[in-house]
Order: C-alpha cells, then sequence, then structure tokens
C-alpha cells in the first residue's frame, strides 16, 4: 500500500474516533438526564425509559463505528508498524484521541454505576412502600374476617306488624 492510501486510511480512523468522541459526549449527556429523572421525587418510569432507548440506540452507533475502526485499522496495521517514524504525528493524534474517548469513557462508566444504584434504592424505596402498604390491607382484611366471625349481630331493620 502506497503512502498516499494510508494517509486517507488514517484521516478515516481520525474521522471515526471524532464521530465516537461525539456519540459517547451524547451518551453521557444521556446518562446525566437519566440521573435527574431518577432523583425526581415524581419517578416517571416512561421518561425513564426513554433515555434507555436513546442510551441504547447511540451504543449500536458506537458498535458500527467500532467495527469500522477495526476493519480500517487491519488495513494500514502492518503498514504503520512498518513505517512508525513516516506516520508518527498522524499516530500520536490517534493516540491522544484515544485518551480522550477513553476519558470520557470512564466518566461514563463511573455515571452509570451511580445511575444503577440510584435506581436499586429507588426500587427497594418502592417494594418497602408496597410491603406497608400489603400489611395494612392484610391487617384491615384480616379484621373484617374476625369480626365477621364474633357471631355479633349487626343492626338490622324489623318489621313491626304482627
Amino acid at each position: 500500500m502506497n503512502e498516499a492510501e494510508v494517509r486517507n486510511y488514517l484521516h478515516i480512523l481520525t474521522d471515526s474516533l471524532n464521530k465516537k468522541q461525539e456519540i459517547l459526549i451524547a451518551i453521557e449527556a444521556a446518562s446525566k438526564r437519566q440521573a435527574e429523572v431518577i432523583q425526581e421525587e415524581d419517578f416517571d418510569l416512561e421518561r425513564l425509559d426513554e433515555t434507555f432507548n436513546e442510551k441504547g440506540r447511540l451504543i449500536d452507533a458506537l458498535g458500527e463505528i467500532d467495527d469500522g475502526f477495526a476493519s480500517v485499522y487491519e488495513r494500514i496495521k502492518e503498514d504503520l508498524e512498518k513505517n512508525k517514524e513516516l506516520y508518527k504525528a498522524e499516530i500520536l493524534k490517534l493516540q491522544e484521541q484515544i485518551r480522550t474517548i477513553t476519558d470520557i469513557s470512564v466518566s461514563i462508566q463511573a455515571q452509570e454505576m451511580r445511575n444503577r444504584t440510584a435506581i436499586d434504592n429507588k426500587v427497594l424505596a418502592r417494594r418497602q412502600e408496597l410491603g406497608k402498604r400489603r400489611s395494612a390491607n392484610h391487617a384491615a382484611q384480616t379484621y373484617f374476617q374476625n369480626m365477621s366471625k364474633t357471631g355479633a349481630v349487626l343492626p338490622q331493620f324489623m318489621d313491626k306488624k304482627n
């Protein structure tokens, strides 16, 4: 492969990393919106579901970019290893982009862990709330069952025609 072709492929890799960075920034923003939804007092499952769907679409796009990047890199890997000095500036630029992407990825992972903990806490609180309601309902039901078994005569309307 000639130098011009390798440089074109390096440009494609740079563009691919730029797109990946944009998508990661969008995922990070969606994760922050998700955290806001989770923290709201009036927990809206529909809005939370929308953020999950948005992140799913972004993650799918990220996977496509990663596949394309790997494919292009495999085409020029051998040439890059043979001529490291010739492509040194481009390689350094790619490495810097990868460091930036890694930093964003770490930030996203941390936010996702916080979101997961917050969701787990919300679910636990809801379960406890439901448990209390069930206990109250069960107590009321038991009370009425016990009262019906006492044999007490409830007030009744009597006809006094005789």
